[in-house]
């Protein structure tokens, strides 16, 4: 074999050691051993189970990048920088919001990265869980710091004054010497005034929250981003969480012998505030329904009476249209054109109260619902000289209330809608189409532009906005 030879086929070995090398590094089975999680001894036992199947679980791991696949187990992952989720996120959010400063910027990036993370922790535990068949809490627990620890977040090291019980004494403290979050601050060179680790919080609560089926919630107290020793977390009940943290920061001091800085996720509160409001607007919906009988009842019972006075007032009208003391006259119009708004008015919360109740159907004579609303109307229809026609109307199946509150709308608008100084003529007549009745008004008044149609069935729409038709009725 002559030299060249020789090297093309030392140049072809060594990029296949290359290559066996590249998937060498791929192979979980190379990894160092050891523990990835550190807990109390009385936890261990299952700890180490956990970190057996985890760690079976990750060793199946397939990468192709002609895809852009990467896969372990048969689920898909994808590779985030770790800074993209921490420094890098938080400046992006910080230079997006400077209009509301720093310090509130920061916490609105905090917020988001806690939300989301709680989500995909909440998430992750429920896939591991059901994998590993697990079903008591500290089992489910288990599985998610050496989770964690495969996955890139952080090493996790439960301290023993930890109580992970299912109840609301549930209390875990816990450190991550190795922790992404902090540790992309750390290689950027920066230092932060407040624990940084927000993510870690956020998905660390998230899995045991699922795993002991109750809300929790952590908070880092130290971080190594702000120059502490360790980045210690948290975690307890949201309604107890301050407590925790109330006598943890009395017992550990900073340097400058003030209390330990930390951040509470506002993630619950927010929760809190959701459930209030849903609480008030169920509280508003009753109030308004109350609100809809009270007016219905109230403007029925008024208008009886009110119907009473109209009619002894055009009845003493009458009696004194031939007398010559101008007083009871103009008297009589201040007390007809008072009573005229009134019924308007009560007609307008008569039918907005009316608005989703139960239709009572029963048999209805339209001649009969027709000549007692023309009765109401008398002396309205006396003053303006109205002519009201109609044919044989039909004995039909309705609500008999809606049918003459219809009657009473259409008619008092032709009447109150009329040409100026002309007589209202209103012809009502009705035409069975199949087993249904198309009754057709028809009246001379100043009619509707047709740029307002689109408005004549919405509640309480004028068309008309000036003095000569006042009014807050439907149709106006």
């Amino acid at each position: 074999m002559d030299e060249a030879s020789k090297i093309n086929n030392l140049l072809e070995q060594v990029e296949k050691l290359r290559q066996e090398n590249a998937m060498l590094r791929r192979d979980f089975s190379l990894l160092p051993n050891g523990n990835t999680v550190n807990v109390p001894e009385a936890m261990k036992p299952l700890f180490d189970f956990a970190q057996k199947k985890v760690g079976d679980y990750f060793r199946e791991l397939k990468m192709d990048p002609t895809k852009g696949t990467i896969e372990i187990n048969d689920q898909r992952y994808i590779l985030i920088r770790a800074s993209a989720l921490s420094i890098d996120f938080l400046s992006t959010i910080q230079k997006l919001y400077a209009d509301k400063g720093e310090e509130e910027a920061l916490v609105i990036g905090k917020n988001f990265l806690f939300d989301i993370s709680h989500v995909i922790g909440t998430n992750d535990a429920k896939n591991f869980q059901s994998t590993m068949h697990l079903t008591e809490p500290i089992a489910k627990l288990s599985a998610g710091p050496v989770h964690f620890a495969y996955s890139g977040w952080a090493y996790v090291d439960i301290l023993p004054e930890s109580k992970p019980t299912a109840d609301e004494n549930f209390y875990m403290i816990y450190r991550h010497p190795f922790s992404f979050e902090a540790d992309s601050w750390i290689r950027a060179g920066k230092k932060s005034d407040l624990p940084v680790c927000i993510m870690n919080s956020g998905y660390s609560s998230g899995w045991c929250e699922e795993s002991f089926g109750m809300p929790l919630t952590a908070v880092e107290v130290t971080c190594k981003a702000r120059g502490d020793e360790h980045c210690t977390f948290i975690m307890s009940p949201p309604n107890k969480i301050e407590d925790h943290l109330e006598r943890y920061s009395s017992l550990i001091k900073n340097g400058s012998n003030k209390k330990i800085k930390y951040q509470i996720p506002t993630f619950f509160e927010r929760k809190k505030v959701e459930e209030i409001i849903k609480q008030k607007s169920e509280e508003l919906i009753r109030s308004n329904k109350e609100l809809e009988q009270f007016a219905y009842l109230s403007s029925h019972d008024l208008q009886t009476p009110l119907i009473t006075i109209v009619n002894f007032v055009g009845l003493l009208e009458k009696t004194y249209s031939g007398k010559t003391d101008e007083n009871i006259k103009l008297y009589l119009g201040f007390i007809l054109s008072a009573t005229s708004k009134m019924q308007n008015m009560i007609k307008d919360l008569q039918e907005f109260s009316r608005i989703g109740k139960s239709i009572s159907l029963g048999t209805v004579d339209c001649n009969k619902i027709l000549n007692a609303t023309i009765s109401d109307l008398g002396v309205f229809i006396k003053e303006s000289n109205a002519k009201i026609t109609f044919d044989n109307l039909p004995v039909l199946k309705g609500d008999g209330v809606r049918l003459k509150q219809l009657f009473l709308n259409l008619i008092g608008n032709a009447i109150k809608f009329r040409k100026k100084n002309g007589k209202p003529e209103i012809t009502i007549t009705a035409e069975e189409k199949n087993t249904e009745y198309l009754f057709i008004i028809k009246d001379n008044g100043i009619g509707i532009e047709e740029k307002y149609f689109k408005k004549l069935f919405n509640v309480f729409q004028r068309l008309h906005t000036d003095e000569e038709f006042p009014g807050t009725g439907i149709g106006q």
